[in-house]
């Protein structure tokens, strides 16, 4: 018999942290009869509503710098995904997570995407191709939809597409059917402490394929050339640079991508024939950069493998637009275009949206420092950008790397400091010239100054907004 919540009847369970998804959990265990209590470190007033609710639910909350002490008289801990796993405090609890529910519940199969960048778009991406082929599709995880309530209904016949962080990731010993690794870059190194920790949760998402499950790797990132083999699935790939079977590719100068891929779901009328030949024109990506053409070639490659048709896969590319803060053209006025980038929460992303922007940039970068080196980004900042505006705890770090890449005072673009966003956009106004483009992508993360890169990006777009648009 298939897992069912009902298990939890009658069960002592914590919860730490009373984020969206934990809201979520914590409504599907007092349903079906857990004894729920909360645990966090912020006050009833800071948590507002979210407290109110749990309230409501009946849940016992306990609040303040103590909560995570006497944590020994649990059944399951439950933790929210971005505390630290090796504070002493939760040392021989028994730990599970929100989305390790959503495994234990669901019955659809589960199709799963990691990287440290590029995530979102391509979750989005195979969302709307396996929608097309496929009316119970169900996309979440780490976009913000917890998928914990509706899990234990979603019928078998149906696709369920999650975005997995490494924190998500990091407990689970269950993986999907279709898995995908996009790339692997330092990230997170602030709560992972190194990149073999941080690897190691990554990696939980192909270490529990059954032998018949798929993983997809992005075959051009050297980082990832040690995974391969490892897992007990098959493994695809997708590329750039060079055919590879089975999987996905578009070399350097031709217009078609090609794929060779068997198929390990059905499709909505049942098997299907494997895909042999082109897939679609490099024409038809709808999104700027190399970074976006892998992330359409991945999506390809994974939805193709969950069974949808080929003619779904080239209408969900064609429909597709960027998503929010993901090279977001935001305006564009006397000559300039104003980019939000503000998921570049790590230079690696703001290096692959220079690399995506043909244009001379003025850079809005810097915030909240997750401990991540910048050395590699400043020779594409020293070749891309005209004026670079830092702000944040960042700045200083970010300056200094691109001082220590360029060979001559004559390489550094003109260095500005802004105390805040709204000052950064001011002075790239005044600073930009006609044929520039805007672009905030600030290697950095957001807390130092917002509560996420969402609050950040759309603070960009306001103050952009206020300053090109002035009210009449």
């Amino acid at each position: 018999m298939h897992p069912s919540p009902e298990e939890w009847r009658g069960r002592k369970v914590a919860v730490l942290g009373l984020g969206i998804s934990n809201l979520a959990l914590i409504r599907l265990l007092r349903r079906h009869g857990a004894r729920v209590e909360v645990r966090d470190q912020a006050s009833a007033e800071a948590l507002g509503p979210r407290y109110r609710e749990a309230m409501a639910l009946g849940a016992t909350l306990r609040l303040g710098p103590h909560y995570l002490e006497d944590l020994t008289d649990f059944d399951a801990v439950f933790v929210t995904p971005g505390i630290p796993k090796d504070l002493p405090q939760l040392q021989g609890l028994p730990l599970s997570t929100e989305i390790e529910l959503v495994f234990r519940y669901c019955r659809a199969p589960i199709i799963g995407i990691t990287g440290s960048a590029g995530k979102s778009t391509t979750t989005r991406l195979v969302g709307d191709m396996c929608a097309r082929a496929f009316p119970d599709t169900y996309v979440g995880g780490n976009l913000g939809r917890p998928l914990v309530e509706e899990a234990p209904h979603i019928p078998p016949e149906g696709r369920v597409v999650l975005e997995l962080s490494s924190f998500q990731l990091e407990l689970l010993r269950e993986s999907p059917a279709v898995a995908a690794v996009l790339n692997f870059r330092p990230n997170h190194l602030d709560i992972h402490k190194s990149m073999e920790n941080y690897a190691r949760a990554k990696k939980q998402i192909y270490l529990h394929q059954k032998p018949q499950d798929w993983v997809v790797f992005n075959r051009d990132d050297p980082a990832l050339v040690s995974w391969w083999g490892e897992g007990p699935g098959r493994e695809a790939g997708f590329s750039r640079r060079a055919p590879v079977i089975p999987g996905v590719w578009l070399l350097p100068g031709e217009e078609e991508a090609l794929a060779d891929l068997p198929r390990y779901l059905s499709g909505p009328e049942g098997p299907l024939p494997p895909v042999r030949g082109r897939l679609f024109r490099r024409s038809s990506i709808p999104l700027m950069g190399a970074h976006n053409e892998e992330n359409v070639l991945a999506a390809s490659a994974v939805a193709l493998l969950a069974g949808v048709p080929e003619e779904a896969v080239r209408e969900a590319i064609a429909a597709f637009r960027p998503l929010p803060h993901r090279l977001e053209v935001v305006a564009e006025k006397d000559g300039v275009v104003w980019i939000n980038d503000s998921i570049a929460t790590s230079p690696d992303r703001t290096l692959a949206a220079l690399e995506a922007v043909d244009r001379p940039v003025v850079l809005l970068a810097g915030g909240y420092d997750k401990g991540l080196s910048f050395d590699p980004l400043a020779p594409k900042i020293l070749e891309k950008v005209r004026v670079l505006i830092l702000m944040g705890r960042t700045a200083d770090a970010i300056e200094m790397a691109v001082r220590r890449a360029a060979e001559t005072p004559a390489q550094l673009p003109l260095i500005l400091r802004a105390s805040s966003l709204e000052e950064g956009v001011e002075l790239a106004r005044e600073k930009s010239r006609p044929g520039d483009a805007v672009l905030l992508s600030p290697a950095s993360a957001s807390f130092d100054m917002f509560p996420n890169f969402e609050a950040r990006g759309e603070a960009f777009r306001q103050a952009v907004q206020k300053r090109l648009l002035p009210p009449s």
